[in-house]
């Protein structure tokens, strides 16, 4: 997530935290609850973004082409 949202946005990110229940204030927080609040990200049917779970190539190129602003159905 660092490296989607530092290549497409930038970094000021603010001090995002809490944005889920699994997402509190750790390192990663900002970057994810970042991408969250412009919808690269979405959340699985739990609530959680689960941010131990290993990341599936077809998950990486939908964030890659959320951050940038392609049309994904």
């Amino acid at each position: 997530m660092k490296i989607i949202v530092a290549a497409s946005k930038g970094y000021d990110l603010g001090s995002g935290s809490n944005c889920f229940p699994d997402v509190q204030d750790e390192w990663f927080a900002p970057f994810v609850c970042y991408a969250k609040l412009f919808d690269i990200v979405k959340w699985y049917p739990d609530g959680t973004f689960k941010p131990g779970k290993d990341v599936t190539i077809a998950e990486a190129l939908k964030m890659w082409l959320e951050a940038f602003g392609a049309d994904v159905d």
